[in-house]
């Protein structure tokens, strides 16, 4: 159980990661050349209660920091 847990609690990393690439991909799609921030790609850096920070950085690179105290190990 406690793993399901965590599994859950990272798949809400993952469906933020997953925003973002669909947001660096019509940058790319639209401009011919990678985003370098989080405003060029059109996100915003989500806070919750699993998720610490979203960056887009050089080339498009898509950094996602998980919160480790709540989603646990």
């Amino acid at each position: 159980y406690n793993d399901y847990m965590v599994r859950a609690r990272v798949s809400e990393v993952i469906n933020v990661a997953s925003n973002a690439k669909t947001a660096v991909s019509e940058y790319r799609i639209a401009k011919g050349s990678m985003p370098t921030t989080n405003t060029l790609a059109g996100v915003t850096s989500v806070v919750s209660q699993y998720v610490s920070g979203l960056a887009v950085g050089a080339g498009g690179v898509i950094t996602v920091t998980g919160n480790q105290t709540n989603l646990g190990s």
